[in-house]
C-alpha cells in the first residue's frame, strides 16, 4: 500500500472495547461492551438537516462509544426533539446529557 493509498482509507470506526473504551461509562458490571463505535457527537441525520451534507467530522466531534450508550444517546435526541416518546425504561443522565448537548448544537446551528 502506497503512502497515497493509506491517507485516502476511512479513518477506524470500530474497536475493541478494551483497545477502545466507551467514552461515557466506565462499564464494570454485566452487560458489559466488547466493541465501540467512533460516533458522531453532532449526529449525522442532525448535520444533514441543518447543512445538507456532513461537516463535523473531526476529532473534536467524534466519541467512543459502546453500543448501549449508542442507543441510548439516541433515544435521548428523538424524545428531546419531540420525534418519539420518553424512553422507557430511561437510560442513563450520561447518555441523558450527551444527547442534549447535540441537541443545544443543533438548534443553535438552525435545526428545528
Amino acid at each position: 500500500m502506497t503512502t497515497t493509498e493509506s491517507a485516502s482509507l476511512p479513518p477506524l470506526m470500530t474497536a475493541t472495547a478494551a483497545s477502545k473504551p466507551c467514552q461515557l461509562y466506565a462499564h464494570s458490571d454485566s452487560p458489559r461492551p466488547t466493541r465501540t463505535q467512533y460516533h458522531h457527537r453532532h449526529p449525522v441525520y442532525l448535520q444533514n438537516r441543518v447543512y445538507g451534507q456532513i461537516q463535523d467530522a473531526s476529532g473534536e466531534h467524534m466519541i467512543w462509544l459502546c453500543g448501549l450508550c449508542h442507543d441510548s444517546v439516541h433515544d435521548w435526541i428523538s424524545w428531546l426533539l419531540g420525534e418519539a416518546r420518553k424512553p422507557e425504561p430511561e437510560p442513563g443522565r450520561i447518555a441523558k446529557a450527551e444527547a442534549q448537548r447535540a441537541v443545544d448544537w443543533y438548534r443553535r446551528a438552525g435545526g428545528q
